[in-house]
């Protein structure tokens, strides 16, 4: 306990010294793997617990003031929890039988008002694909990608890791966000939620100056920014920098992505908690989508499949490219990785190999997963809820409950036992919408790094990405259904020095 006790003097040393001490004997490391996974499960089960507590009564509060433009089943919905930081699928029987099988310790709470205060996570959001909005040039096009390609290569960003642009020059630094290169996503353009008019639009035969946070400015009656100016700096459809918003944007001020790749065509829309660049005023947290919420992070993704592919042969989380830079001992990887096995059964994590991962599945891991005929979709930009009907649903079955952090339970469970069996079905219908949100609460994006509780506090993502970006993706085998880079300006020292080592 004391060495695992970071207010303790032997915890302080041996933390602050990166714990050298510790034996390399395998009995001594698989003795304190134990330990450590058992104070690390009862930290991150409470954690869990209550932030899903939090988000239950938060829901509950705003479905209140909303019941009269809602249906029945949505009257009081409850919030759905991120599982953990590697996009795990959670289930709530599993964080109570972590909690049955450690000696856990109190954990003080208390309210404010509606609101509960705690001291550890937060959550968030990703976009989607609305075809109410769909243009014209948006419609599936076989030489898309072609064409894409043909531009990309013209392109620096197919020959160096780090983004083109430097950060004094990215609109929503310390952020970015963009296409993974090289990866098959293929930017069309970027418009706001309630818009069918491009802010910026992939160019059919050139590269392009970055002119959506221009377009912003002066919609605000601002000076336009001085983006455009380095004929240098220019991006194809392939690496163009797209927005992050961070909920303070007025209905139907969002900013949505549409993109495609091989395999799936669809949008993207993320929030980031505390974000700038995407409203006139700095970021407040009274108001918009994350005020009452103890969430950081949205993504939704929405769209079609371009083909019939089983679903349970998709996954999503992470792929790197190359190693991870500096990772803790061993003993905290096997012991947090077993940790998260009772969260996310059918994780797989390899954290320190040539091409670190970790991967869930897609039909299990999002908060809420929609299958629609295009009339039946609703906006983007509003609250996603898990379906109450049969027809709406990945496995075609709809549970009987008044919440939607029960119904998405009862497909979690569902989808999971069809996985782990390497079941043909479910299949993607390409004639029907899918609305995929992702919701996170343990990254801290204004400094980059992710939370794990009082035990081992905040931890530090530049260490440990060596230089490599965070992604939002997923894949059916070797071939990406989406793939987005967020990138930090803590990442790029890192970064161009494996470039320079490349080029050498």
């Amino acid at each position: 306990d004391n060495i695992l006790d970071k207010n303790s003097d032997i915890g302080k040393f041996h933390f602050n010294n990166k714990l050298r001490y510790i034996s390399d004997d395998p009995t001594v490391q698989e003795s304190i793997e134990c330990v450590f996974a058992s104070k690390i499960g009862e930290n991150l089960a409470l954690m869990l617990q209550e932030e899903e507590d939090d988000e239950v009564a938060e829901r509950d509060d705003e479905a209140l003031d909303h019941k009269m433009e809602t249906f029945v089943e949505e009257v009081t919905p409850a919030a759905l929890l991120a599982p953990s930081v590697l996009q795990q699928s959670l289930l709530r029987n599993r964080s109570d039988r972590v909690l049955e099988k450690l000696s856990s310790p109190t954990v003080k709470s208390k309210r404010r008002g509606k609101k509960l205060h705690q001291e550890s996570l937060k959550l968030v959001h990703v976009g989607t694909f609305d075809p109410n909005n769909q243009l014209e040039e948006t419609k599936a096009d076989a030489n898309t990608a072609a064409r894409a390609s043909k531009r990309s290569s013209q392109c620096i960003c197919c020959k160096q890791s780090t983004p083109i642009v430097g950060p004094e020059r990215w609109p929503q630094s310390p952020l970015l966000l963009r296409p993974s290169p090289g990866k098959g996503t293929v930017i069309k353009g970027i418009r706001k939620a309630g818009s069918d008019h491009y802010l910026w639009a992939a160019s059919p035969s050139k590269l392009s100056t970055l002119t959506w946070p221009n377009a912003l400015r002066q919609g605000w009656d601002m000076d336009a920014a001085d983006t455009e100016s380095n004929p240098m700096e220019v991006m194809c459809p392939t690496c163009m920098i797209l927005p992050i918003n961070n909920g303070n944007e007025e209905p139907g001020e969002a900013l949505v992505t549409d993109f495609e790749s091989e395999l799936f065509e669809g949008s993207l829309l993320l929030r980031l908690r505390n974000s700038e660049g995407t409203t006139p005023n700095p970021y407040c947290d009274d108001i918009g989508y994350f005020h009452g919420m103890n969430r950081r992070y949205q993504a939704v993704v929405r769209g079609r499949f371009k083909s019939a592919i089983p679903i349970t042969e998709c996954l999503t989380g992470f792929v790197l490219d190359r190693q991870c830079g500096k990772l803790p001992p061993k003993w905290i990887l096997k012991g947090s990785i077993k940790v998260l096995s009772f969260f996310a059964p059918q994780l797989q994590a390899e954290l320190d190999g040539a091409h670190p991962k970790s991967l869930t599945p897609l039909g299990s891991t999002p908060q809420v997963l929609s299958v629609q005929d295009e009339e039946d979709v609703q906006n983007i930009e509003e609250m996603q809820y898990e379906p109450t009907k049969d027809k709406d649903t990945l496995l075609g079955e709809a549970l009987d409950a008044p919440g939607t952090l029960q119904r998405a339970r009862h497909r979690k469970k569902k989808f999971d036992k069809l996985f782990t069996e390497k079941s043909p079905t479910p299949v993607a219908d390409p004639n029907r919408v899918y609305t995929f949100e992702f919701l996170q609460h343990l990254f801290n994006f204004n400094d980059f790094s992710v939370e794990l509780g009082s035990m081992l506090g905040a931890v530090q993502l530049k260490e440990i990405l060596g230089g490599q970006p965070m992604q939002i993706m997923a894949a059916h085998g070797d071939k990406r259904l989406w793939s987005f880079d967020l990138w930090h300006t803590s990442l790029l020292e890192d970064s161009r020095r494996h470039d320079a080592a490349t080029k050498a």
